[in-house]
């Protein structure tokens, strides 16, 4: 690692009524709202921002009634590592769990 830099991150997250921001620096253009209709489907709804106190934003879909979710980036500064798709052996388990497998010191 040499020292920090900025990295894009991803959000998403459920709610009701209307979502007060909890990140800053959030990708403006990266804001999605969408409607839950269950677990696996939803669909793209447009949605309004609006001041909600001091230094604080909300989203609030055009529905008035349902679930919601939402998905964005943000921007943070942190320390970035690249890890090359070949460098560990990887297996998806039956549940669906992603394990990593990094050899220890002694098998190297």
């Amino acid at each position: 690692m040499v020292g920090k830099e900025l990295c894009k991150v991803q959000f998403m997250k459920t709610f009701e009524d209307y979502y007060n921001f909890e990140q800053k620096n959030i990708i403006l253009n990266s804001i999605r709202v969408a409607v839950l209709y269950d677990d696996k489907h939803f669909k793209n709804i447009p949605f309004d921002i609006q001041v909600a106190g001091e230094n604080g934003f909300r989203v609030k879909p055009c529905f008035s009634k349902g679930k919601f979710l939402i998905m964005y980036d943000y921007v943070v500064e942190a320390y970035k590592v690249t890890i090359p798709a070949n460098a560990f052996p990887y297996h998806i388990n039956e549940n669906g769990d992603f394990e990593i497998c990094i050899p220890s010191a002694e098998n190297k």
